[in-house]
Parts: C-alpha cells; structure tokens; sequence
C-alpha cells in the first residue's frame, strides 16, 4: 500500500466539516474531545478554564483562533477532554475535523507510514 492511498484513507475515512453558526459554542469546558479541528474560515475564541461564555472578554482573558489554524491535536494521540470553552463570534466558522479513532484506525492500517 502506498503513501498517497494512506493520505487517501484520512481524507475520506478521517475527516469531516462542521459549519457553526455565530455566537455558537464548539465544544465546551469537560466535553470528550473527539477530534482535531483546523478553523477553515471564519474566527473563533477560547476561553481557558471556563464553561460558559463569559459576558465581555475583559470578564476572562481569551485566546482567538483564526483560519488556517487549528486546536485539540492532542486528541490525536492520547483520551482528551476539552480544557476550556471554544465558540464562534460575530460571524459563522467552518472547520474541518479530524476524528481521533478513525485517525488511529487508519494508522493501524498503514503502521510503516
């Protein structure tokens, strides 16, 4: 099996997109963390150690993830569970997801990558 059908099996076993509309959280404070998410478009802001959205940022420092970064690549390689809260602004986000088992699973399949 080659590289390029690995690469294969991630994009089309392993990935997936999620639209969020604005104001809308992502995931939350001791949510199971079940992927890795690269921001596509759009901004988001985490609020470490914190369930719910705080009324002003001033109320609780935040960390803004923009496009074409991502977050939770821990999920990746050991159980994780969300530290903090992550949600959307003033305008919708699209993300692509990289779902933990199917990431390991397809690893399994192609151990000498």
């Amino acid at each position: 099996m080659t590289v390029e059908s690995c690469v294969t099996a991630f994009c089309l076993g392993a990935m997936s997109q999620q639209s969020v509309l604005a104001s809308h959280s992502i995931f939350s404070l001791g949510d199971e963390c079940r992927a890795m998410y690269f921001i596509v478009a759009g901004e988001t802001a985490y609020f470490h150690g914190v369930s719910t959205k705080p009324i002003t940022s001033s109320q609780h420092g935040n960390t803004m993830v923009t496009a074409h970064s991502w977050v939770c690549e821990y999920v990746l390689l050991v159980a994780w569970e969300h530290q903090g809260l992550m949600t959307t602004l003033g305008m919708p986000c699209e993300l692509a997801l990289l779902g933990a088992t199917a990431f390991q699973d397809v690893l399994l399949q192609w151990p000498d990558v």
